[in-house]
Order: C-alpha cells, then structure tokens, then sequence
C-alpha cells in the first residue's frame, strides 16, 4: 500500500515466465539431462534475462519514466522462475 500511497496505482503488470525450451538453458544440459534436472542454470538464465527486461524498461524507457517497480520471483508448477511484476 506504500508504493500506491507514494506512486500512484499501477500503470502496468507484467507477467515473465521462464522457458525450459530458451536455448541458453539447453546448450548448457548434458546429453540425458532435462531441465529440471538443473535448477542452478535455469535460475542463472531467468536471472540474466530478468536483469535485461528490467533494463529495457528502466533505462530505455520503453514505456516512458519509471518512476517506481518491485518484483516478486516465484516458482511454480514444475520448478519454473516466474516473474510477477
């Protein structure tokens, strides 16, 4: 409640979900092994591709001035990072 009091309600509400399929997360697998079998690299992809969403809309603006964002990460289902934004 302290970002609506300070901020205003929220303009926008993204939804980032990681996928077991992104090519930076099966080059890295070994012959037999499934995503799942390795948290550690689908944590450090969805980590990296986090920080460049994040950027494109920080510091390109792409939807205009940020004037406040937090984030919550969560993982869901089968032990997929999800973003709620």
């Amino acid at each position: 409640m302290t970002y609506v009091r300070n901020y205003g309600t929220p303009d926008l509400f993204i939804t980032f979900t990681c996928n077991p399929k992104w090519t930076e997360i099966e080059r890295e697998l070994e012959p037999g092994q499934k995503p799942q079998d390795r948290h550690d690299i689908i944590a450090r992809v969805f980590q990296q591709k986090l920080k460049v969403m994040m950027d494109v809309l920080t510091k390109y603006r792409v939807f205009g001035d940020t004037r406040c964002y937090m984030y919550s990460v969560e993982w869901q289902n089968v032990d997929y990072r999800m973003l709620i934004s």
